[in-house]
Parts: structure tokens; C-alpha cells; sequence
């Protein structure tokens, strides 16, 4: 028999993700409780979790009704995106593996730390995320990390990074750093140089073409005049080799002829004045089926 209760709800979805348990009924006040501890992010990623659940729980007739898709998550605001050109880049990277001011509590072998520079430069030059950074290998074993931690080579974790790559940014005077920043500073850079929408695509590994242009679209605008001149160009070249080939003579200039007897000047006397008399009336006699008839009749 389907449970129609919240508390019935929150214990099938109890049951459902096995430890991790579900102690409070999903309801508005649960949301909002989670909403004065975590970031609006955060708790969409909470609620998502038992409302699958219970989602599951319906198609398979031990719930009447999903009582999570009722509950309205804070949405989460849009932020301004930060992009940094290629001399912040360079900065970053360089303050990040490098810092000036390293963390007294650390030790000496981990207060240079030439990795974190190439972790700084490749997520803003590839535009990979920080996950799929921190799982590439060179080789065919797990543990063949590229980018690993700096103490047990185990995988890199962003909070051990963050803490570093936060130092830096301040110290050159970028705002709210975040990892994730890179990402868009790779798109920028690779629009800056030329990158067309389908390129960028690629390169974040986006699922289409109208994600990229929904949240770098802004991007393509100062292009604008770039592409006019360019159009402008074009027709500019094009009417310049057009007017260049009118130069040129439409019909090709005729045979020499050879020198004629005297007794042959007057049938060369008519023959040129149906011939100029042809010519006038019909300027292509390559090309014209009449003409030559014409001109054999004469």
C-alpha cells in the first residue's frame, strides 16, 4: 500500500540510500534551514538527492506522490564571470607555486611547489575543470597522476589547493578567487585569439554549441567590426579583379593573314567589307551559328 505521509516518505528514502539517512521529513522548512548554513548551490544538490529518491519510490508504487518536487530550492543567483588576461595569468601561476609570503606552518620542501604553477597554467590554457585535472595519468596505472598532491603524491585535492591558489590571488589583487575561474579565462583567451563557437565547444567539452553561446556569447560582440572590415574587404578584392578581367579583350584578335596577289585585291576588298559588316552585327562570331553562315555565303 503507497505511504502517503512526509515522515513515511523520508523513511523510504531512508531506506533507499542506505547510510545515507534521512533524519528530517523533505518539506519548505527543512530547505530553508538548509538555506542559513549552505550556499543556494549547495542546497539544490541536498534537495536533489531524496527528491530522486522518492522519485523511485514513486514508479515503483511504494509512494502515492513526491513530496521533495513540491519544495521550492533557493534558486542560484547568476554571477558575473572574471576573466583574466594573459600577463594575471602568468602572475597567478607564479604566485601560486611560488608565493612570496609562504605559510609558516609548512614545511621547507612544500613552500615552492612548481606543480601548482602548471596546475594554475594548464586550467587556464585547456579549460579543463579541476576534477578532470586532477585525474589525468601518464600512464596506464592509477597512481600515475600528472598533477598530484605535494606531501603523499596521492590525487590533488581542490580544498588542499584552494587554500595556496586563494593566498596568491589576493596577493595580486583578484577578488573571490576560485579554481573554477581559470575555466573562464580559457574560454575568453581562446575568443580573443580567434576561437570560433564550435572550437570553444570542443574545447570545454560543452553538450552543444548553444550552452557555449549562452554563457560566452557576450564574448563574440567586440568581433563585430572585425568581421565588417573583413566582409568589406572581400568585396573590395572581388571588385578590383572583376574590373581587372573587363581590361582584357572579350574576343581573341584574329590571324595574320598572308600577302595576297594583285589579282586577288578585289575579292579581299569584298571579302573584308562582309567581313567588317558581320563583324559589326555580330561583336562574338566565335560564338554565333548565324554569323558563320553568313559569312560562308559571301
Amino acid at each position: 500500500m503507497p505511504i502517503r505521509s512526509r515522515d513515511g516518505a523520508a523513511a523510504v528514502a531512508a531506506c533507499a540510500c542506505g547510510s545515507a539517512l534521512i533524519h528530517r521529513p523533505v518539506s519548505q522548512a527543512w530547505v530553508a534551514e538548509l538555506a542559513q548554513d549552505h550556499s543556494p548551490a549547495t542546497v539544490q544538490k541536498i534537495h536533489r538527492v531524496p527528491s530522486l529518491v522518492l522519485d523511485m519510490a514513486v514508479k515503483d508504487g511504494r509512494l502515492a506522490r513526491n513530496v521533495a518536487s513540491g519544495v521550492n530550492p533557493p534558486r542560484v543567483g547568476t554571477h558575473e564571470h572574471r576573466y583574466l588576461a594573459h600577463e594575471q595569468v602568468d602572475d597567478l601561476a607564479t604566485a601560486t607555486g611560488y608565493p612570496a609570503q609562504p605559510n609558516k606552518h609548512s614545511g621547507l620542501d612544500t613552500r615552492a611547489n612548481a606543480t601548482y604553477r602548471l596546475v594554475v597554467l594548464f586550467l587556464a590554457y585547456t579549460g579543463v575543470r579541476f576534477g578532470e585535472l586532477a585525474a589525468h595519468i601518464t600512464g596506464k596505472e592509477p597512481e600515475d597522476l600528472v598533477f598530484a598532491g605535494i606531501r603523499n603524491g596521492q590525487p590533488l585535492r581542490a580544498s588542499t589547493f584552494r587554500t595556496t591558489f586563494g593566498a596568491a590571488a589576493r596577493a595580486i589583487g583578484v577578488p573571490d578567487p576560485h579554481p573554477h575561474q581559470l575555466r573562464h579565462t580559457a574560454a575568453s583567451l581562446a575568443i580573443a585569439s580567434g576561437a570560433d563557437v564550435k572550437v570553444v565547444q570542443q574545447m570545454l567539452g560543452h553538450g552543444s554549441a548553444t550552452m557555449t553561446l549562452d554563457t560566452y556569447g557576450h564574448l563574440f560582440d567586440d568581433r563585430l567590426d572585425e568581421v565588417g572590415d573583413a566582409m568589406d574587404s572581400a568585396r573590395t578584392a572581388a571588385q578590383q579583379r572583376r574590373s581587372g578581367s573587363d581590361a582584357w579583350p572579350r574576343v581573341a584578335p584574329g590571324w595574320p593573314q598572308p600577302e595576297s596577289d594583285p589579282d586577288e585585291e578585289a575579292a579581299l576588298t569584298s571579302d573584308s567589307a562582309c567581313q567588317d559588316r558581320l563583324s559589326k552585327w555580330y561583336p562574338r562570331p566565335d560564338s554565333n551559328r548565324r554569323y558563320r553562315l553568313e559569312r560562308a555565303a559571301c
